[in-house]
């Protein structure tokens, strides 16, 4: 059976992906703080997926701050993952896999670190999927780390990202079994509260 929301992103990205990094740093905030949020010193060495990785600003960002760590960046765009493509470049510790993540995600290593940076609140009807595919993935005591919308008292302004594939529903603990326990949750204000975002990490026992 085909996968209808894979075919509709991909769609919806073939356009957005030459304006993604042109236009998303005016509401995707928080990436450049996210390297707070991973529990590994700078020096450190592990294996860290980031999930939806899109354009790879985020994998960019980070292989500045942990030069000994192995970055993976996994999207379901070809278009995006160009793109992300000319900003890794060469280095030979990075790797980009255009693939979907769930429970067929095949991978030759597990992650001491499983990212989610504004793209767990695109998939909500696989919620379930993406919480056993990080339990499955992630080493004992391993972190899933999740950068993302949390919510907006506006209504019209939830529908309109509806529309454009964000579900501002606080989504992340829906999808976690006992396997893990929560080590924090930050919400912070947009635009003086018009909506939230947050930053979420849970640990695997």
């Amino acid at each position: 059976m085909p996968d209808h929301n894979a075919t509709r992103l991909n769609g919806y990205y073939k356009f957005h992906s030459w304006i993604y990094d042109s236009t998303r740093w005016t509401f995707l905030f928080g990436r450049k703080q996210l390297q707070d949020f991973i529990p590994f010193q700078e020096n450190d060495s592990f294996r860290l997926l980031e999930v939806g990785c899109g354009t790879g600003a985020v994998i960019q960002h980070l292989r500045k701050h942990f030069p000994n760590s192995q970055l993976t960046g996994l999207d379901l765009s070809a278009d995006m993952l160009q793109i992300a493509r000319k900003k890794v470049g060469t280095d030979a510790n990075t790797f980009l896999i255009q693939q979907a993540f769930g429970t067929d995600f095949t991978s030759k290593h597990n992650y001491d670190v499983i990212l989610m940076s504004y793209s767990l609140s695109m998939v909500r009807n696989q919620w379930d999927a993406i919480g056993e595919a990080v339990s499955n993935h992630l080493l004992p005591g391993g972190y899933f780390v999740v950068l993302d919308f949390w919510s907006s008292k506006h209504q019209w302004f939830k529908q309109w990202m509806r529309y454009n594939h964000v579900y501002m529903e606080a989504s992340t603990p829906l999808v976690l079994e006992t396997d893990f326990y929560q080590e924090l949750i930050s919400v912070h204000p947009a635009y003086g509260g018009w909506w939230n975002y947050y930053y979420g990490r849970w640990k695997k026992h």
